[in-house]
């Protein structure tokens, strides 16, 4: 299992743009969990997840919780975008800032 980084420039332009994007963010967390819990699983089963160190271990629940947590910030923030609480101009600051960063 290797880890894989994917560098993401995201275009944003408008409500959709974003809302596409964070949804996007959101499945690719799913999966990720989704696999990691998969190879646990798959340890577990040839009994090899015992040889592993506690710390390790705790590093890749640390990292699912993490994912876990973000995913909920995304749907918090889709649900404002919906509601109409993020407005146009709140995007277009937003964008020029990760252009600066």
């Amino acid at each position: 299992m290797s880890a894989e980084y994917t560098d993401v420039r995201i275009n944003l332009n408008s409500i959709e743009c974003v809302t596409e994007s964070l949804l996007e963010v959101q499945n690719e967390l799913n999966q990720t969990i989704e696999a990691v819990n998969h190879y646990l699983r798959e340890l577990i089963k040839c009994d090899y997840y015992n040889r592993f160190s506690i710390t390790f271990r705790c590093r890749i629940y640390e990292s699912i919780f993490f994912f876990h947590s973000v995913i909920q910030d995304i749907e918090e923030i889709l649900g404002e975008l919906k509601q109409g609480c993020i407005t146009e101009n709140e995007i277009e600051a937003l964008g020029k800032i990760m252009k600066t960063v």
